[in-house]
């Protein structure tokens, strides 16, 4: 019979062959660790390519490619252990539907057979996530938030001391013809940066403040209540100094949605919410005049248009798109969307690029995938909550699979809450 100790431990004894030295002391690494470990970090690549930060910038077409090279020597360690640290039996369902989106996706837009290859890569590395056992999702969710923060308040913490007149090395850099970039290795500054502000908005090592404050949002859907951990706190921190109205909104919305998950007496907390806010919307029009950060990039963005169809701050589209847009939904191709026109297409985000590019079908399928690998959510009102949240940010941001995005609702749904927590306890006892 194979012994336990040899399914929970690598075999380093072949070393010993090309080696005088006595490793011996080593023989005995963890499979589970090795296999969560080489899993976490494909993950981790995977969630900060996925939403363009700098330092990733060269491989955002290949990066599935290198998840996959990490992931699959781990399956492989898990599939010798006694217990598998890939153990869910629900994948198959959300990775034939997944699968089906990237495929409709790539006919529609691409004739490229190289782009049509790359969905097998990306595909394998939701297959894995979908394979994890839950047993694990709290470490991965905590692994996550640390190098998350380590990464942006490092970041913050030299943003400020530039500031203050530390001297950096810094080089332009140009992004996808759309963002030009002083970037100064541990933060970026965009070139067009509020020139009437002291400091410019922080956005660490993402293209824009939205994008960072938007990822931000969604992994601290993850940590109810745990926003007093340190990550937690560093990551508050570089959202306040983001000025992302997006940002702002998404963490109103997930402040309501995470006390509802909780079970709390909402009105009184609405109350303080609002009156704290009212506090300073009223401090932003007195202090310096109205002259400050937050009265123009978040309150004044909020004011009603002179047309009174929307609000100042949604500037997602362009005029040109949105005369396309209209002209769309009134057409055939509302179902599956329109060939890209990269010159009107160029600049706008949202809802409307996503469903004008693939159509509702695209947009029901996409919906598809998050309820066939969600709905086993332990607390029914996380499921409910994440859908609320990926809906909001589907408005301002339409980027449902980038991993980054995927990842946090993924653990948002799937991670058991403080009141299902106390459910056992109480049960156990």
């Amino acid at each position: 019979m194979i012994s336990v100790k040899k399914l929970r431990y690598l075999d380093c004894s072949f070393f010993t062959k090309y080696s005088k030295l006595d490793i011996s002391k080593f023989y005995l690494i963890e499979k589970e660790k090795v296999a969560f470990c080489l899993f976490c970090m494909a993950m981790l690549l995977a969630f900060f390519a996925s939403v363009r930060v700098w330092f990733f910038w060269s491989i955002n077409e290949t990066f599935p490619i290198l998840c996959v090279a990490l992931l699959v020597p781990s399956m492989l360690i898990s599939n010798s252990m006694e217990k598998p640290i890939y153990s869910r039996k629900d994948f198959f369902l959300p990775s034939i539907l997944l699968g089906i989106l990237l495929i409709y996706q790539r006919i529609l837009q691409t004739e490229s057979i190289i782009a049509m290859v790359m969905v097998l890569p990306r595909l394998f590395v939701f297959f894995a996530l979908f394979r994890l056992s839950s047993d694990y999702y709290e470490s991965f969710a905590t692994i996550i938030g640390k190098v998350f923060a380590t990464i942006v308040g490092v970041s913050l913490f030299m943003f400020f001391l530039f500031h203050l007149g530390l001297s950096f090395p810094g080089r332009n850099v140009v992004y996808d013809d759309t963002y030009s970039f002083t970037n100064y290795y541990f933060f970026l500054i965009r070139d067009w940066a509020e020139v009437d502000f002291t400091i410019p908005r922080f956005h660490s090592v993402f293209l824009e403040p939205g994008h960072m404050g938007t990822t931000i949002i969604l992994f601290l859907s993850t940590q109810i209540g745990k926003w007093k951990r340190w990550y937690n706190v560093v990551l508050i921190v570089a959202l306040v100094f983001s000025f992302s109205l997006a940002g702002y909104g998404l963490m109103t919305i997930l402040v309501f949605l995470h006390m509802w998950i909780k079970r709390k007496r909402i009105l009184p907390k609405i109350i303080a919410i609002v009156c704290f806010i009212a506090l300073l919307v009223g401090g932003s029009f007195v202090y310096r005049g109205g002259d400050n950060m937050f009265n123009q990039l978040i309150v004044m963005r909020l004011q009603v248009k002179d047309s009174g169809d929307d609000i100042e701050g949604n500037n997602r589209v362009s005029p040109r798109f949105q005369a396309e847009f209209d002209s769309f939904i009134q057409s055939p191709d509302l179902f599956f969307g329109r060939k890209i026109n990269h010159d009107i297409m160029h600049g706008n985000a949202g809802y409307k690029v996503y469903v004008y590019t693939y159509g509702l079908v695209g947009f029901i399928l996409c919906y598809l995938c998050y309820f066939a690998a969600m709905y086993k959510a332990p607390d029914k009102r996380a499921f409910i909550a994440m859908l609320i949240l990926s809906l909001a940010n589907f408005w301002i941001r339409a980027y449902p699979f980038w991993f980054g995005f995927f990842i946090s609702y993924y653990l948002f749904a799937l991670l058991p809450t403080p009141y299902i927590l106390n459910k056992k306890t109480q049960y156990a006892e």
